[in-house]
């Protein structure tokens, strides 16, 4: 009898493009993986863990959930997710569709958002370049990508700081440079900005009237000058009349410098209120009221 060698079988490495893994922290974080959260997706995809598998695993973490929280209805989840991946990189009409998409796929049984999320990178990956509605999109994805691989396996930068990692992609968009210019400097500068932005406080409004109190058609002036920046940063004002008695006519005299004036032309209550902004955040509004009394 002749012996028959023994096959020798082999496991092959599982087939997975790891662009896929850059294109799902675009998409569900709006950040780069960076060293450490790279080498959790690929240590899962190279388990044998499906692409799919692991964007369930990781749109169940905190940092999904602080951007996307569960307590969203599908509808308030579908609107922030088309409205953070796409942009301005398609049309109203276009992303207004997506978002009814997004929701009636909730609806099926046993979809996740974790599949949604699975479905819109891999979507958005196939699209051809000419796509009359997710060109932009998906050039802006491509281009994520590439800001994002640079950073990762060019940079080797190693933080979980999801400030410092979005802020690789953060300004990316479809017609970003990705050739002929030097990636690692643009990159670093677009994180420092969001480093930057990220310490920075909102501004602190402060209205205030010249009287409490007025006769009927007496000029009230508002006042905005003590308002401040925090960090010391130039401020721009934005006023509103919230509310007036009805039938009058009052409307303010600028709307922009750090005061207004308006009429008080009839009697009863007038609300005005104040934002102010510091070039990255607006203040919370300060509102004063004023009572214009009949005249005599």
């Amino acid at each position: 009898l002749r012996r028959e060698p023994l096959a020798v079988t082999t496991t092959a490495a599982p087939a997975y493009d790891p662009d896929d893994l850059y294109r799902f922290f675009a998409i569900a974080f709006g950040a780069a993986p960076g060293v450490t959260y790279m080498g959790q997706l690929l240590d899962a995809a190279n388990a044998g863990m499906s692409i799919k598998a692991i964007v369930n695993v990781f749109t169940t973490k905190s940092q999904f959930l602080e951007t996307y929280p569960a307590s969203l209805t599908n509808q308030e989840y579908a609107q922030k997710l088309v409205d953070n991946v796409v942009g301005t990189s398609a049309t109203p009409a276009a992303k207004a569709e997506a978002v009814a998409d997004i929701v009636a796929a909730l609806s099926l049984p046993n979809w996740t958002r974790g599949d949604i999320t699975y479905a819109i990178f891999n979507n958005l990956a196939k699209k051809p370049a000419d796509d009359a509605k997710w060109a932009g999109t998906a050039r802006k994805m491509a281009n994520q990508v590439v800001y994002a691989r640079h950073y990762t396996e060019a940079m080797k930068v190693d933080t979980t700081d999801l400030v410092q990692l979005r802020g690789v992609v953060k300004t990316v968009t479809e017609s970003s440079p990705v050739t002929g210019a030097d990636l690692g400097a643009v990159i670093q500068t677009a994180v420092q900005a969001a480093l930057a932005q990220s310490r920075n406080l909102a501004p602190l409004a402060r209205a205030t009237a010249d009287r409490p109190a007025v006769q009927a058609g007496t000029t009230v002036l508002l006042n905005g000058r003590t308002s401040f920046d925090f960090e010391g940063k130039p401020i721009t004002y934005a006023w509103k009349l919230d509310s007036r008695p009805q039938g009058s006519s009052a409307a303010l005299s600028s709307a922009t410098a750090d005061q207004s004036t308006f009429v008080a032309d009839l009697p009863g209550q007038y609300v005005a209120s104040l934002v102010v902004n510091d070039g990255a955040y607006n203040s919370k509004p300060s509102k004063v009221t004023v009572t214009a009394l009949p005249a005599g």
